[in-house]
């Protein structure tokens, strides 16, 4: 009651208090910071396991179902959900609002460990992906070209574009879509390994055997060591072709003499185009 005595006996008072506190207000308005994307973080942690060359089937029953079973007892967690697909196994994990995500991640990377030994040899590592608004991009811009097929484009859009956004203040990175990589095809000719007696495997071992680059040790100085590595990686194409694949009636195989040897695209599976055009998004 004495706030409300005050106010009523002495008005020129309570006037010159609302006043002030809106002029205060208004002042502490046009300062105050505002973020129109703010950064949280939602309790989800996944897991992304590649197996390559495995079919959805394989991923399920081999990679996607170990990792539920044995991340489903974690402390905190409220769902589970999987999806698995050719070559690659996605867990995602929910917790309560109330778990650090932090040591969720802990818990998650020790529950891989145990799971580890019912998974396949020839696995990739899994990998951890925490949700958080700030891995999200927040500007989007693309380059129109005439051209059907921008992979020319690549090199320069790399040392023009890219590199010159990733150079501003403030920029996390940048990345490149629609763009296709280049590649080497190899379209081996069954007809012609068959008759040198020839298999796949022994042509994939023998490209990845040839395209290498090894330590060979040090060069020694009274002041330094000097590391030396034996650069054996793919130049040109007509190197791959000279591969030795094998042999056949006492003489060498090259890679040439059963299968293709061509410069190429890697197939894309999502395209952007604008009004027809090629279009790549950065």
């Amino acid at each position: 009651m004495k706030i409300t005595e005050i106010a009523v006996r002495r008005p020129v008072f309570t006037v010159i208090v609302y006043v002030a506190v809106t002029v205060f207000g208004l002042f502490a308005l046009n300062r105050l910071p505002i973020d129109l994307y703010p950064e949280f973080e939602n309790p989800i942690i996944t897991v992304v396991t590649l197996y390559p060359g495995a079919s959805s089937w394989d991923v399920e029953e081999k990679v996607t179902k170990p990792m539920e079973k044995g991340l489903g007892i974690l402390p905190g967690l409220k769902e589970i959900t999987s999806r698995s697909s050719e070559g690659v196994s996605a867990v995602f994990l929910t917790f309560q609002y109330s778990t650090k995500l932090d040591e969720a991640a802990n818990d998650v990377r020790n529950g891989i460990d145990f799971v580890k030994q019912s998974l396949p040899d020839d696995l990739d590592s899994p990998m951890l992906f925490k949700f958080n608004t700030s891995f999200f991009p927040i500007y989007f811009g693309a380059v129109v070209s005439d051209e059907a097929d921008l992979t020319k484009e690549k090199v320069w859009l790399d040392d023009h574009v890219v590199q010159a956004l990733q150079a501003l203040p403030g920029v996390g990175s940048v990345s490149l879509w629609g763009v296709a990589a280049e590649e080497v095809h190899v379209d081996v000719k069954l007809d012609e390994i068959e008759k040198r007696s020839l298999t796949l495997t022994q042509i994939t071992q023998a490209l990845q055997a040839a395209n290498v680059s090894l330590p060979a040790g040090k060069l020694k100085d009274p002041n330094f060591d000097l590391p030396v590595r034996v650069p054996a990686e793919f130049k040109t194409i007509d190197e791959i072709r000279d591969v030795i694949v094998g042999a056949w009636q006492g003489q060498p195989v090259h890679l040439r003499d059963v299968a293709e040897v061509a410069d190429g695209t890697r197939e894309m599976t999502n395209v952007a185009t604008w009004s027809g055009k090629s279009v790549a998004v950065f």
